[in-house]
């Protein structure tokens, strides 16, 4: 009984992880250059209606693939603290990413031992 129950368990977390891992592959991150009110105006999800003119930057690095989009405004373009600030967070994301999968690897990992042995 208790096996199918953590049986379960493991297969409800998969499913779940397999749906998560569909759209969390890509690390995005964007870098916007405008004052509070730009600021304030993010959602929870993280959606930010940016007014025309705004200057920034994009990332896009898929950790499947390897492959990284990378857009900057002209004003971004050619300001190299900004820039900098840019690659820093897109290497703080991948970094956060990776730690990530690591973790949810060893919780998912750790499952399966439990099931496996019957503990």
């Amino acid at each position: 009984m208790a096996d199918d129950s953590l049986q379960t368990t493991i297969s409800a977390f998969a499913d779940k992880l397999g749906k998560a891992a569909e759209g969390l592959l890509t690390v995005k991150v964007r870098t916007l250059l405008g004052n509070q009110a730009l600021a304030m105006n993010a959602s929870e999800d993280g959606v930010i209606d940016v007014p025309q003119g705004t200057e920034g930057a994009f990332s896009a690095c898929n950790m499947a693939t390897g492959d990284i989009i990378a857009c900057f405004s002209d004003k971004v373009a050619s300001a190299d603290q900004i820039k900098q600030l840019h690659d820093e967070a897109v290497k703080l994301g991948t970094e956060t990413f990776r730690k990530n999968v690591e973790l949810l690897t060893k919780v998912l990992m750790e499952l399966i031992d439990k099931q496996r042995t019957g503990g």
